[in-house]
């Protein structure tokens, strides 16, 4: 990670420290852990792939949520793709229902195939809106920017929903596209 990356994922947390001290209360809990299913579609060059995901966070201050994500998918083709995310987030609560959380931090990435293997790192920095539409409902929707060392920049959308079946338990699903991908999951997350 540059130094102009480091500054920029830096202001974006605190600004939102800065904007969550005098908002009110979140509607949405951001201590849990989550897995399940994940299917991918490649474009280029033309793979699909099906693997799980795991990841939680948890909220270590009124206004600062740490997070860690981890990803593998098994291609077509012999390929296999591993991918770490660790983040710092920001809670915004906007209005009753609805928070903004403004999220940042660094990629591990790693691909196997049969002719060798390749390692990349970087970092990513976006915002993820949660809507509460019912006590049992929340949908959400984001965007995120990806800046890899060895593979470039992107811009991944995100759009997804909770159910909760029990206050302890949501099943989920979500759906991010980028230029040359889409990614599906389904899982679950338990609130701790």
């Amino acid at each position: 990670m540059n130094l102009r990356t480091g500054a920029v994922m830096a202001s974006l947390i605190l600004l939102g420290l800065a904007t969550s001290a005098t908002a009110q209360p979140s509607d949405f809990r951001y201590s849990y852990l989550e897995g399940g299913y994940l299917r991918a579609d490649l474009d280029s060059p033309n793979v699909n792939g099906d693997g799980l995901f795991v990841g939680g966070s948890v909220l270590v201050a009124e206004s600062l949520i740490l997070s860690a994500d981890y990803d593998y998918l098994d291609f077509d083709r012999g390929i296999d793709v591993r991918s770490l995310e660790l983040g710092l987030g920001v809670p915004l609560p906007v209005a009753p229902g609805l928070d903004i959380v403004i999220r940042g931090g660094y990629i591990d990435a790693k691909l196997d195939t049969r002719f060798g293997d390749f390692n990349d790192d970087g970092f990513f920095a976006g915002g993820l809106a949660r809507w509460m539409v019912s006590p049992q409902v929340e949908l959400n929707g984001g965007l995120k920017y990806v800046d890899l060392d060895e593979s470039g920049s992107d811009v991944v959308f995100t759009v997804g929903g909770l159910v909760n079946v029990r206050p302890d338990l949501a099943v989920l699903a979500g759906f991010e596209f980028a230029d040359d991908s889409d990614l599906l999951s389904l899982g679950f997350r338990y609130y701790f």
